[in-house]
């Protein structure tokens, strides 16, 4: 399970959406429950918080701190049951906004309130190598 410690893994989850900023241990992606577990371990022996992020951004800085950053939205993202007649799906906890505005008219889901994540962390999600310089 790959840890990255770069600047810009750490700066893009530095922050939330509210005024707090806090440069993290790391960031990680785990696609299983064993990567969840063996970042359990990590964060135990290293003696640092887990910080846990999903498919929902906080509002008031719940997800920022200096721990590790578990960023389950990458791999866990899907919708497993709609029940629209009841106005409730099950959902994986890193499903977004845009996912489930695609069903929308399917199965008349307008005006359920849905939270989404930030396009840098859409594109680190989809591709952890990604390079960007700032000048």
């Amino acid at each position: 399970m790959k840890v990255y410690t770069d600047s810009l893994h750490k700066i893009a989850y530095a922050t939330d959406a509210s005024v707090y900023r806090e440069i993290p241990y790391g960031v990680a992606y785990p696609a299983t429950v064993e990567d969840v577990q063996e970042l359990m371990r990590l964060v135990r022996e290293k003696g640092i918080d887990l910080i846990p992020r999903a498919g929902g951004t906080s509002l008031a800085g719940q997800v920022v701190g200096s721990g590790l950053v578990v960023d389950i939205s990458k791999h866990w993202n899907k919708i497993l049951e709609i029940r629209a007649e009841e106005r409730w799906a099950r959902v994986q906890p890193g499903v977004v906004r845009d996912k489930i505005e695609g069903f929308q008219d399917e199965w008349n889901a307008k005006g359920w309130a849905f939270h989404s994540t930030d396009d840098i962390i859409k594109a680190l999600q989809e591709n952890p190598d990604y390079q960007l310089s700032f000048r």
